[in-house]
C-alpha cells in the first residue's frame, strides 16, 4: 500500500543517538540510563543543559548528530517527490527541535509531534493521530516507521500502517508490523517512490 505520508520516530530510527547523548553529556557511566534515549531529557539535564545552552550544543558543528546511512538521501527522495513527512517522538521539544535543525532535515518535515504536544504519548494514538490531522490526513494513509514495540503499539491504536526500522534499537521485529524495512533506502517503497 503507497502511502501519501511518511512518519518517523527520531532515536533508532532516523538516528543513533545512544552514544550521542552520552558524549554530549559527557557522562559515559550513565550509559544504561539513556537506554536509546528514554532517559535523554534527564541525562542532558543532569549534566547541567538548560534549553538554551542545549540548542548551542547543537548548534556547533562538532556536535551534529550523524543519521543512519541512507536516511538523509531516502528523506530528501520522499519529499521531492511529494511525499508529506513527520516525525512523532516522545523526545521533549527542547531535545528534537535543536537536535534535527542540527542535521539541515527540519524543512522537509511538514509536521513535528514531539512530547509537549499532547498529553497522552506513545504507546498511546495520541501523538500520531496528532500528526495526522497536522497533515491533513487519514491514519490509513499514512506510514509511521519507528524501532520500538511501543511505536508498533501506537499505530496499532491509531489505525496506522507500521514499518519497523531493523537498524534501530530493538533486535526483532514487535508485533503487528506491516513492513520490515532493512535498510533506510526501503522508506521509498513506503511511498511508491522508485529508487
Amino acid at each position: 500500500m503507497a502511502a501519501t505520508a511518511v512518519i518517523l520516530d527520531l532515536d533508532g530510527t532516523v538516528w543513533d543517538s545512544d552514544s550521542w547523548y552520552r558524549r554530549v553529556a559527557a557522562a559515559p557511566r550513565k550509559a544504561e540510563a539513556v537506554a536509546g534515549g528514554t532517559n535523554a531529557a534527564a541525562l542532558l539535564r543532569a549534566a547541567g543543559y538548560t534549553p538554551s545552552t542545549f540548542a548551542r550544543a547543537c548548534s556547533d558543528p562538532q556536535n551534529r548528530i550523524a543519521l543512519y546511512p541512507g536516511v538523509e538521501r531516502s528523506l530528501r527522495r520522499l519529499a521531492s517527490n511529494g511525499v508529506a513527512l513527520g516525525v512523532v517522538t516522545n523526545l521533549p521539544g527542547w531535545i528534537a527541535r535543536p537536535m534535527l535543525a542540527s542535521t539541515g532535515l527540519t524543512g522537509l518535515f511538514r509536521v513535528l509531534v514531539d512530547y509537549g504536544a499532547t498529553s497522552r504519548h506513545k504507546p498511546k494514538p495520541d501523538p500520531l493521530l496528532t500528526a495526522c490531522a497536522g497533515l491533513h490526513l487519514n491514519p490509513p494513509g499514512c506510514w509511521y516507521v519507528g524501532d520500538d514495540p511501543n511505536d508498533a503499539l501506537a499505530a496499532r491504536a491509531a489505525v496506522m500502517p507500521f514499518a519497523w526500522a531493523s537498524w534501530g534499537y530493538t533486535a526483532s521485529a514487535p508485533d503487528d508490523v506491516s513492513q520490515v524495512l532493512r535498510r533506510p533506502s526501503q522508506l521509498l517503497q513506503l511511498a511508491g517512490v522508485a529508487r
